[in-house]
Order: C-alpha cells, then structure tokens, then sequence
C-alpha cells in the first residue's frame, strides 16, 4: 500500500513557472489569467497527478475570491502582490461542526495578537498552508476525532 503525501516536487515546478499567481491582474504583477486558461492547467496538471490538479484548482478557487474584491482594497492589493512574488499556496477549510460547509458562518473567532491573526477550527479538513507548503497541526494529528481542532494562520 502506498502512503499519501502531498505532491512537493509538482508544487516546487508550480512555484518555478510562476504558476501559482496566473489570475493575478497584470497591474498587480500577475499574468491576468481567464477562467478557461486557468481550467487548462488544471485539466493538464490533472492527467499528470489527480491530487496536484485537485489542489492547485482549489487554490485557483481562493485566488477567484480575492481577484474579485481586490479593487480599491489595499489590503487584497497587497496579498494579492505577496502571492505573485513569494508563489504563496492559498488553502480553506470550510467543513466544521455545526456549520457544515456554509462558509458565511462560522464557530471560530478570529484572535488578534499584534501583527499576527490566529483562527482556530474545529475541521476534519486539518491542512494549512505557507510559502513553503502545506503543514498539519500536530496536536491534530494525536487525534483521530473528525472535529480535530486545528490553527490556521493568516500568511499576510
């Protein structure tokens, strides 16, 4: 039986053809990418390794997000550059107790601590991410309940 892991190598040549900011607007550094082109790579990445196709559309998906309400919006702006220039993997968890997948609603607060913003879920979906990959929660990773708690932590 083979073990599960995340596709590195394929996320590291991702990283190197620059990839990963492609629906960025032109005006923020990025190539402006449409919808189609975007599903082109994911259908390509996809006949080479299902999981990179997989987890390179849901990145596409949280990219859609922020390029739609980034105008007049420095913050979005500046993420937005962030992602171009460090080739950041964006990732969502959105199943939790009782809020199913409903991603308006949420039992998480958000805690601010200076410059750092930490969420903590209560998810079976127990990954994060940051400019160098993907990370469980260790604690997590200890329990084998499907409403693991796990930190996710804002990259900006």
């Amino acid at each position: 039986m083979r073990k599960a892991r995340f596709p590195s190598e394929a996320f590291a040549e991702l990283r190197k053809q620059r990839l990963l900011g492609i629906q960025v607007p032109q005006s923020l550094d990025g190539e402006g990418a449409t919808i189609a082109e975007i599903a082109d790579v994911c259908y390509i990445l996809g006949q080479s390794c299902s999981s990179t196709g997989l987890i390179y559309a849901m990145h596409q998906i949280k990219m859609a997000c922020i390029v739609r309400h980034f105008k007049d919006n420095p913050p979005h702006e500046r993420i937005l550059r962030r992602i171009v220039g460090e080739q950041l993997l964006m990732a969502s968890s959105t199943t939790e107790g009782q809020a199913g997948g409903n991603i308006r609603s949420s039992e998480a607060a958000v805690e601010h601590d200076g410059a750092q913003i930490t969420l903590e879920r209560k998810a079976t979906v127990n990954l994060l991410c940051s400019g160098g990959g993907w990370h469980r929660d260790d604690r997590s990773a200890r329990r084998p309940t499907p409403r693991a708690t796990t930190r996710f932590y804002w990259c900006c």
